[in-house]
C-alpha cells in the first residue's frame, strides 16, 4: 500500500455528483485542492482548463468550447457530464484512507459546496468502505459492552456476590 501511495500519489477517491447551473467552479476545485487530504481534482473543468492551456490560437475558448462539445456530442467524457440531467462529476483523489479524516474532509468539501452553492451528493468506494467500518465498530463494541453486561450477571448468580462477581470478572478486562 505504501509503494502504491509514494507512486500514484493517491489511495482512493470520493466522486462528487452536482449541478452547478453552469457557473465556473474553477475556484471551487482550487479550494478543494487545497485541503489537506486532497491529492488532485478531476473534472470536465479541469479538462477544459488544461486543453486552454495547449491550444494555440487566436480564438482560444472558440476551439475549447467546440472541443469540448465534440466530447459531449460522442459522450467521451461520460464519466464526467451527463448532460440529458445537466449532472457533473468531480472525481478528489485521497492521499489517506483513514476514517477520520475522511470525514474530516467530507465536511470542508461540504463547507467549500455550500460556500459556491453547489448542491452536491458523494459516492465511491472510499465512502462507502468509512460508512461500512463505522457501523462495523459501532456494532463490535455494543455487542461487547452487552456481552460484558451478560457474562457479570451470570458471575453474580453463580458466586450470589458482586464483589465475587468483580473479582471473577478482572481476567475479562485485563
Amino acid at each position: 500500500m505504501e509503494h502504491y501511495q509514494k507512486e500514484y500519489n493517491y489511495v482512493g477517491s470520493i466522486d462528487i455528483l452536482f449541478k452547478n447551473a453552469g457557473q465556473d467552479i474553477t475556484q471551487l476545485e482550487k479550494e478543494l485542492i487545497g485541503i489537506d487530504g486532497i491529492e488532485n481534482v478531476l473534472s470536465l473543468v479541469t479538462l477544459r482548463n488544461y486543453l486552454s492551456s495547449i491550444v494555440n490560437s487566436t480564438e482560444k475558448e472558440k476551439r475549447v468550447q467546440s472541443i469540448i462539445d465534440l466530447g459531449v456530442r460522442r459522450k467521451v467524457f461520460s464519466n464526467f457530464y451527463h448532460k440529458e440531467s445537466d449532472t457533473k462529476r468531480m472525481m478528489v483523489f485521497l492521499s489517506s484512507l483513514s476514517s477520520k479524516k475522511l470525514e474530516e474532509i467530507k465536511i470542508h468539501i461540504k463547507n467549500a459546496m455550500a460556500k459556491y452553492g453547489v448542491t452536491y451528493q458523494t459516492a465511491g468506494f472510499v465512502d462507502i468502505r468509512s460508512l461500512l467500518f463505522k457501523k462495523v465498530l459501532d456494532d463490535f463494541l455494543i455487542s461487547f459492552g452487552f456481552t460484558f453486561i451478560i457474562i457479570f450477571i451470570i458471575f453474580c448468580f453463580l458466586f450470589k456476590s458482586i464483589k465475587w462477581a468483580l473479582f471473577a470478572m478482572t481476567p475479562n478486562v485485563i
